[in-house]
C-alpha cells in the first residue's frame, strides 16, 4: 500500500511506525509495512471493535489501544515480542467471563465485582493501575508464575486486607499497594525488587516479613505505615532508601544486619519511638550515633 493510500485510509506511518490512526472504521487491519504500533496510536478510539495486526509487527507501544472501550477482538501475530505498559487498559469489551482483560499473559484490566479475586493461572504479569480504586476488593490471591506486579496495580484499594504473593514475583512496581489502608500484613518474596512508595500510607499494616534474598528497600517503601511496630531486615539487604520508614510513628524496633552499608536521607524520620538493633561496630551503630537514634548491640 502506498503512502498516499495509507494516508487516505487514516494511517499515519513513519519509518515503519504506525504513529496514529485517524480513520473511523470499526474493523481495522493494519498495513503490512508496519513493524511497530506506536504509543497512543489508537488512544480512546471507542468506535473500534476489531483490530488485525499483521505478521511482521514487532512492538505494540504503551497505551496503544488504551481507552478503546468497544474493542472486542485483537489478532496479535507471533512476531510481536514487546507490548508496552497499559497497551490495552480501559478496554472493557475485551474482558473474559470473569472480568479479566488478559493479553499474552498480562492482565490489563479487571471489570468484575468480586470482593476476593484470584488471578488466573497462566498469568505472568499484572499491569499497572489494574485494580486502582477498586474499593470493594478485600483479598487477592496471586498464583505461582506471576513475576511482575505493575506500578499502582492495587493503589488505593482501601478495603484490601490480604494479599498472597508467590515466590515467583521478582518485581513490585512503584505505589503498587499505596493507600491500601486496611492491609494488615504482607510477606515480600525473596527475589522481589521493590519499587518506590510501594506500601506508602498503609496505615493498618502491622506485620511485614521481608524474605531473605531482597537486596534493598527502596525509598519511601513503607512511609506513613503508622501501625507498624517491628521490622527485621534480612541479611541480603544492603541499602535502605531515603524515607523508607518515615512517618512510621509506632515503629519501636528494627533489626539492621551487617550487610546494610547505606541508609538514605530521612529513612526513619518522625519515628520517635524507634530503637535500632544490630552488631557492635556495624554501619547501623555508626548511623544511629550520627542520627541520635537509640541503639542496642546484639
Amino acid at each position: 500500500m502506498s503512502r498516499i493510500q495509507n494516508w487516505l485510509k487514516g494511517f499515519v506511518i513513519k519509518g515503519g511506525v504506525l504513529q496514529k490512526y485517524k480513520g473511523k472504521k470499526r474493523k481495522v487491519t493494519i498495513p503490512r509495512e508496519v513493524t511497530e504500533i506506536g504509543a497512543f496510536a489508537f488512544l480512546a478510539q471507542d468506535f473500534l471493535t476489531e483490530i488485525v495486526i499483521p505478521d511482521g509487527v514487532k512492538k505494540i507501544g504503551g497505551k496503544a489501544f488504551n481507552g478503546c472501550s468497544s474493542l472486542t477482538s485483537v489478532t496479535i501475530p507471533d512476531s510481536v515480542t514487546e507490548i508496552g505498559e497499559m497497551a490495552f487498559k480501559a478496554c472493557p469489551s475485551l474482558a473474559d467471563e470473569d472480568g479479566f482483560v488478559i493479553v499474552r499473559g498480562v492482565v490489563y484490566g479487571y471489570y468484575g465485582d468480586e470482593k476476593t479475586v484470584t488471578i488466573p493461572e497462566g498469568v505472568s504479569a499484572i499491569g499497572g493501575s489494574i485494580f486502582w480504586l477498586h474499593t470493594a476488593l478485600t483479598a487477592v490471591i496471586i498464583p505461582d508464575g506471576v513475576s511482575q506486579i505493575g506500578g499502582s496495580a492495587f493503589c488505593n484499594c482501601t478495603r484490601l486486607t490480604t494479599i498472597a504473593m508467590p515466590e515467583s514475583v521478582i518485581e513490585i512496581g512503584d505505589y503498587s499497594f499505596a493507600g491500601c489502608k486496611s492491609l494488615h500484613s504482607v510477606t515480600i518474596p525473596s527475589k522481589a525488587k521493590l519499587g518506590n512508595n510501594v506500601f506508602e500510607n498503609c496505615e493498618s499494616l502491622r506485620s511485614v516479613v521481608i524474605a531473605d534474598g531482597a537486596a534493598q528497600i527502596n525509598q519511601w517503601a513503607f512511609c506513613n505505615c503508622s501501625a507498624l511496630t517491628d521490622v527485621c531486615i534480612p541479611d541480603s539487604v544492603t541499602t535502605i532508601g531515603a524515607g523508607a520508614f518515615a512517618g512510621c510513628s509506632s515503629l519501636e524496633n528494627i533489626y539492621i544486619p551487617d550487610s546494610v552499608t547505606h541508609i538514605g536521607l530521612g529513612a526513619f524520620a518522625e519515628c520517635k519511638k524507634l530503637m535500632l538493633h544490630g552488631s557492635a561496630g556495624s554501619y547501623a551503630e555508626s548511623y544511629a550515633r550520627v542520627m541520635h537514634i537509640p541503639f542496642v548491640a546484639e
